[in-house]
């Protein structure tokens, strides 16, 4: 059933690939106030060292990553073959030196090693534990020795009872319609304006990461 989920989220995002940008719009502010200034700012040592954007999606933020934080040489890889493809092109307009390749983190195929790897919106589509420390490995195997891990996902202290659907959608372009405040809660997520769109999304709650990530070797910096 969990491949089976896994294979449904690489499905809605090659679906809407040809939205993704728009989509992208919809949620500027959310991204200006709330997502970006978290993100750069726990980048700031990344700056002149390799760098892997996981579930990068068209790129969004990897080339941010290389622009902004002045990270190099930066790499980017997604599941959606669809939203690779519009990276690639994005990095054929202008290019940034910038790597692109469709790989999976629970079967990963990437051989090299970074200095920082990202990953944006990946880590709540593990649908149990298991696969969280199987990101979680991977991911440590990825690190060069003294690598930094940065990830960003839904906010685990996240209550639906303080939530306006209405309000939220209107200025940040997104909703939350289901909330299980419990550790690996699902929960549901309407991004984007784009009807009829639903991702359900796992919540980790800090503990829980922390206690995996000390297990595989990454200690226990988990950001509130």
């Amino acid at each position: 059933m969990h491949a089976d989920r896994q294979e449904l989220t690489r499905e809605k995002y090659n679906n809407i690939a040809t939205q993704y940008a728009a989509g992208m719009i919809n949620m500027a502010l959310y991204h200006d106030l709330c997502q970006k200034p978290v993100i750069i700012d726990a980048l700031t040592e990344a700056a002149g060292k390799s760098l892997l954007d996981l579930a990068c999606g068209d790129g969004f933020y990897t080339r941010q990553f290389r622009t902004l934080v002045k990270a190099g040489p930066v790499s980017g890889s997604d599941l959606s073959a669809e939203l690779i493809s519009l990276a690639m092109s994005q990095e054929n307009q202008k290019p940034l030196r910038i790597d692109y390749r469709v790989d999976n983190i629970l079967n990963l195929q990437e051989s090299r090693t970074f200095n920082t790897v990202t990953a944006i919106h990946l880590l709540h589509y593990m649908p149990d534990p298991v696969r969280l420390e199987t990101a979680m490995r991977n991911v440590y195997r990825l690190l060069e020795p003294g690598g930094r891990f940065v990830s960003f996902s839904f906010n685990p202290d996240f209550r639906i009872e303080l939530h306006d659907k209405k309000d939220s959608e209107e200025k940040f372009g997104y909703y939350v319609s289901k909330a299980e405040e419990k550790n690996g809660g699902l929960d549901h997520f309407h991004p984007a304006r784009v009807e009829g769109l639903v991702f359900e999304v796992y919540r980790w709650h800090k503990s829980c990461i922390e206690d995996i990530a000390s297990v595989v070797g990454q200690g226990s910096g988990v950001v509130d």
